[in-house]
Formats: C-alpha cells, sequence, structure tokens
C-alpha cells in the first residue's frame, strides 16, 4: 500500500483496486508527494514472486509490515461493490484479459476468487478486507466525491484545477466503458440482471460501507 510522504507529513494511502486509487497517487506525485511502496509499468507476470503488487496489499499482508499502531495517518477510498465490479469487466476486456461474455465472466470471477481470493492482482477482494483491524481509518465513498475529498485530505483543495479534474473523473462514471461503446447495451443489461448477485457477494461490504441493497421490482 502506498505511502505518502510530504516534508514532515506521512500518508498511509489504502489503494483498493478500481476506486481512484491511481489518480490519487499520480495527482500526489505531480505535486511535490513522495509517493512509495508501489510498482508500475511492470508486467504482473515479473512479480509473481509477490502475492500481489504492493500497491494492492490488503490489511492481512501490509499489518505484517507496517506498525499501524503507531498513529499513522490512513486514507482509503470505497466504491459500491456493483459498481466496482463492472468497472473490472469494462477494464479486463479494453486490456484483452478477458473476452467472455458478461454474465459467464461474473460466474467465472466468482469460482476464481473462492480458490484464490488475490486474483487478478487483489482486484476481486472484499473491501472489507483492506481496511485495517487496529487502526483509525479515514474512508470516502467515490460516488460521494471520494477523490475530491481524497485530494482535499492531502491538503490539495486550493488547487482548483485539480478539483475540476476529480470532479470530471467522478462524473464520467465507468469511463473503460466509452472504450467498448459498441458493447454497452449488453454488458450494462446483463449486469444489471446479475446485481443482486454481486450485492450478495460483496454482503459485507455492502453492510459495512453503508450500501443499500437493491429492491427487487
Amino acid at each position: 500500500m502506498p505511502l505518502l510522504t510530504q516534508k514532515d507529513r506521512i500518508v498511509f494511502f489504502i489503494h483498493i483496486p478500481k476506486t481512484g486509487g491511481s489518480y490519487i497517487e499520480e495527482t500526489a506525485r505531480q505535486n511535490g508527494w513522495d509517493v512509495q511502496f508501489i510498482v508500475n509499468g511492470i508486467n504482473a507476470k515479473k512479480l509473481d514472486f509477490m502475492p500481489v503488487s504492493p500497491q494492492h496489499f490488503h490489511a492481512e499482508l501490509y499489518e505484517k509490515i507496517f506498525k499501524l499502531e503507531k498513529k499513522i495517518e490512513i486514507f482509503t477510498i470505497v466504491r459500491h461493490p456493483f459498481d466496482r465490479l463492472k468497472s473490472e469487466y469494462y477494464w479486463q476486456y479494453k486490456q484483452g484479459i478477458s473476452y467472455l461474455k458478461p454474465d459467464e465472466w461474473i460466474s467465472f470471477i466468482f469460482k476464481e476468487y473462492h480458490k484464490n481470493p488475490s486474483a487478478y492482482d487483489n482486484h476481486i477482494r472484499l473491501q472489507t478486507e483492506f481496511i485495517p483491524s487496529f487502526a483509525d481509518c479515514f474512508i470516502f465513498k467515490l460516488e460521494n466525491e471520494g477523490i475530491v475529498n481524497a485530494l482535499n485530505y492531502l491538503g490539495l483543495n486550493k488547487q482548483n484545477n485539480l478539483i475540476k479534474k476529480a470532479l470530471g473523473y467522478i462524473r464520467a462514471g465507468n469511463s473503460d466503458k466509452l472504450k467498448v461503446s459498441n458493447y454497452l447495451a449488453e454488458i450494462e443489461d446483463i449486469f444489471a440482471k446479475r446485481r443482486d448477485d454481486i450485492e450478495q457477494f460483496y454482503i459485507a461490504d455492502m453492510n459495512r460501507f453503508g450500501y443499500n441493497i437493491s429492491k427487487k421490482p
């Protein structure tokens, strides 16, 4: 998980995949923060000596390394599990990782997760498993201007251009889907039909972070 440092300030950022973490890291780096304990631009196959890439460590891993009881600053961004998984599908499709139809992919991903919760570099893991067990953590929700609030937390709130970009990032929603627009209608329809399955799969996240279960028609 990335450590963000600037002058005397050290901030532990819990980067949950598909919640805007890369945007936070890059924006912080461009504005004077050192971003450490992170590996980018390396083929995943070359990192197979690690359980997952360091920026995606979940609590069980990073709590063995960092003494978080030392009152270090900690924050994270979470996302509605349904939107997070759908974003992962669009991303995998765009990257050429999977060309499975949405319905097949959802069932496949659930099975893969039960075999290996760290599958796909922790992109599928429950968000609750990233939250520290014995340390305070500021939790921002992506859909509640979480990117803006995270930038505020890092003291970047006075830079209006960053806030405008962040708001644009949020309002764009699943920007990945624009790359596969010809497939969009089918994807959205099938995900909507599987929404209950997805929310039940991530029920721990739904409950912990206060997301409402969708009502069946």
